[in-house]
């Protein structure tokens, strides 16, 4: 824990000296006036008057904007979905490993750095491996990929004195796939939008996507307190591998080049 705070205070401090120059996107007055119809268009979503309202009008523009597009709304049902049962997952887990496997706190340590390196190796390969495939089918079978490795913790009653080894090599993979994955679809969420809406809609994003931690956390304490830690473990494990569907039955997959996601829609969105 004590480690911990401290990477967390490192991270600040690191922050800290980032420096940005602010700029102001919205056009002027003369800017309004004096531009010409070609260049309206082409230029129509990133330049346009600040909206009256306050905070209140740019949440929910940046909600609107998250859900009509479509690129961002699989992303954020995939996320969200992924986050809800993911707790429910780690939760049983946890459970399970501890009183039914009796498991001790140094190897569950090992199984979560183990996820931590197929993470590590996902991001450090993930651009090398969409250059080649096609951006939005890396992003879909690294998905397919991480989402699905939860599934595998259902063999580790069965393994026996081999569970600690197989909790090890779906975290890994899960690591893997999901850390390729992560790099695509912040990537991705960032070019389909105007650049005015994107910190509005990252907190929209990250609003619905993390409000659904607290909510698997509390149905799988539910879950495990009525059925068992297994079955929380379970549940989790395939509703993580459900929130693949989102992305898979989107637009995503068809995108050869992420830059294809800028380019207006036929639905024009």
């Amino acid at each position: 824990m004590a480690v911990n705070a401290v990477a967390f205070l490192v991270s600040a401090l690191s922050l800290r000296r980032i420096r940005i120059e602010r700029t102001d996107t919205e056009p002027t007055d003369t800017e309004r006036t004096d531009t010409g119809p070609a260049d309206l268009a082409g230029d129509a979503g990133e330049r346009r008057p600040a909206r009256a309202g306050g905070p209140w009008s740019e949440t929910v523009e940046g909600l609107r904007a998250a859900l009509g597009n479509r690129y961002v709304r699989a992303l954020l049902g995939e996320a969200t979905t992924f986050n809800l049962f993911n707790e429910m997952f780690i939760l049983g887990l946890m459970l399970y490993a501890v009183r039914g496997l009796d498991i001790g706190a140094a190897t569950i340590g090992l199984v979560f750095t183990a996820g931590g390196v197929g993470s590590f190796a996902g991001a450090w390969f993930g651009s090398r491996i969409a250059g080649r495939f096609g951006y939005g089918r890396v992003l879909l079978v690294t998905l397919v990929l991480g989402n699905t490795a939860p599934v595998g913790v259902l063999l580790v009653g069965p393994a026996g004195a081999a569970a600690p080894a197989l909790l090890c090599a779906v975290f890994v993979v899960m690591g893997a796939g999901i850390g390729i994955a992560n790099v695509h679809a912040v990537s991705l969420r960032q070019t389909a939008l105007p650049e005015r809406l994107r910190g509005r809609v990252n907190a929209a994003y990250r609003l619905i996507s993390w409000g659904a931690v607290p909510v698997g956390a509390a149905i799988g304490g539910v879950v495990a307190t009525q059925a068992g830690a297994w079955a929380a473990m379970a549940t989790g494990a395939v509703g993580i591998a459900t929130a693949t569907l989102w992305v898979g039955f989107s637009a995503v997959p068809r995108l050869a080049r992420i830059a294809d996601a800028g380019s207006p829609a036929p639905d024009g969105r």
